[in-house]
């Protein structure tokens, strides 16, 4: 069960990236389309790789990487609420959400 959740796990990783990136360049406003659409994800790929990575030597503790991820997968399934679609965005919720609770509890 655990290496199917992995492989789920790193599709919401891709999927957290591509949404953000989508929903920053809803905005309308350029300075917002280049903060969230660009510089956000591209801050995110290297907090993650720093502090989340599974062989980062500075890994977040249990509760830090729980916090981050609940923090990380809600605000972008509201940004993907409300900057696409509200069935994407709560798809994506779901299932982020179900796969953290089952990567955490495995």
């Amino acid at each position: 069960m655990k290496p199917i959740n992995n492989a789920i796990r790193f599709l919401v990783e891709i999927a957290t990236l591509i949404l953000l990136v989508l929903s920053g360049l809803k905005f309308s406003q350029l300075p917002l389309k280049f903060l969230i659409g660009i510089v956000l994800p591209v801050g995110l790929v290297l907090f993650w790789a720093r502090f989340m990575a599974p062989q980062s030597v500075l890994r977040f503790k249990s509760l830090g990487r729980v916090v981050t991820e609940a923090s990380l997968f809600g605000g972008v399934a509201m940004l993907s609420f409300l900057n696409l679609a509200p069935t994407v965005g709560i798809s994506y919720g779901l299932i982020a959400g179900v796969n953290a609770i089952l990567d955490h509890r495995l």
